[in-house]
Order: C-alpha cells, then structure tokens, then sequence
C-alpha cells in the first residue's frame, strides 16, 4: 500500500529463537543470551592470572651473584702507607768545610785557607779564603761551592759579589767563604785581620 511517493512494506517481527539461520548461515541465538555469554567470557579472561614474567640480566651467569666490595665500604679498603725517606742530617760546621773543600779542589781554587774562629768569634765557626785566577774563574769557583752544597740540602744564607767577582762572600751559617780575585785579596788581607785565629791545614 502506497501513498504519494513512500510505499509501506510490513516489516516482520525480529527472530527471538534459536532456529533463524544467522547471516552466514549459522543460527544467531538470542541477542541477550549472546551478550550475556560474552561479558561471562569477558570476566573469566580479567580473572585469569597473567603469566609472570622473569627476565634474567645476565644469561651467563647462574646462582647467586659474587659478593663484590662497593667502591667506598670501609671494611674493604686498604690502608695505604706512604714510606717516607729519611732525610739526611744536617751537616755540621766541619762537614760544611769538607764539602766546600771537595769543590773548590774541582775548580782549581788557588791559596785555600781556613780559619778556625769558634774561640775567637760568635757569629760564625770558619772562615774558608781562597783566590781565583780571574773573574771568571771566581764565579766558577762560587756557583760549584753552591752546587755542591746545594746536594747536601744546604744553601746560603746571603751571597754578595757575585756580578764583579773580584770579592764573592757566601754565608752558610757557621761556614763563610770568601773567594777572591788575587789582587783584592791583597788589599784586604784577611788573613792578618784574623791572625789570632788558628789555621786548619788543608790537602787539595
């Protein structure tokens, strides 16, 4: 039955039983059947519990790990002992002597006298006088009598006249060495100055 352009069609009662063939011919049940199955499987799946899951870090490895020291336990440290070297005794007034002697015999030092003046005077034990053949050569003289000491550990307390060379004194505490160049020496005359005090005899 029509009118005007719609056409009306009876429109058959949905299939509530289980008989219907579905849409690819097998029987598509109960609607509500079919959802309440389905929720009932969806249950069942979220109650199932999921398979654990164990990763191993190192597939090598089995058993127990090693026990290995942290970085920073104290009761695995080792103590550290620094060995120090003792050091030399200081060289004593006759030592210093001997030392400047050995020097000046290895740079050719000329007229080498030593004056003993620790009953004669309170600032210094000894005077060592020596002469050079030139300028030069006195500074020789000076810079191998600072070497010298220098790998004893000793070093002078001042130096003077060292630049002109013509009168270099180096004071070592209670040794003082005065080199001179011939002529100065001279003019100066320690020696006299100090004749009170005794003379060491000295082998080069």
């Amino acid at each position: 039955m029509g009118t005007g352009f719609f056409t009306t069609r009876p429109v058959a009662p949905p299939v509530l039983s289980g008989d219907a063939p579905g849409p690819r011919g097998e029987k598509a049940g109960n609607p509500i059947a079919l959802l309440a199955g389905y929720a009932k499987k969806r249950d069942s799946r979220r109650r199932q519990p999921a398979a654990s899951l164990t990763i191993d870090p190192l597939p090598g490895l089995r058993g127990p790990p090693p026990d290995l020291p942290m970085p920073n336990d104290p009761s695995t440290a080792v103590a550290k002992t620094r060995t120090r070297r003792p050091r030399p005794a200081a060289l004593t007034g006759p030592a210093k002597v001997e030392a400047i002697l050995q020097a000046a015999a290895a740079k050719q030092a000329q007229d080498v006298v030593v004056l003993d003046l620790r009953d004669v005077s309170s600032f210094t034990d000894f005077f060592i006088i020596m002469s050079g053949r030139s300028t030069t050569h006195v500074q020789a003289l000076a810079e191998a009598i600072e070497a010298g000491l220098k790998a004893c550990r000793v070093k002078p307390r001042n130096t003077e006249g060292l630049r002109d060379a013509v009168w270099v004194l180096a004071d070592y505490g209670d040794v003082v060495v005065h080199i001179f160049y011939s002529e100065t020496r001279q003019f100066y005359d320690l020696e006299g100055l100090w004749h009170d005090a005794p003379r060491l005899e000295v082998t080069l």
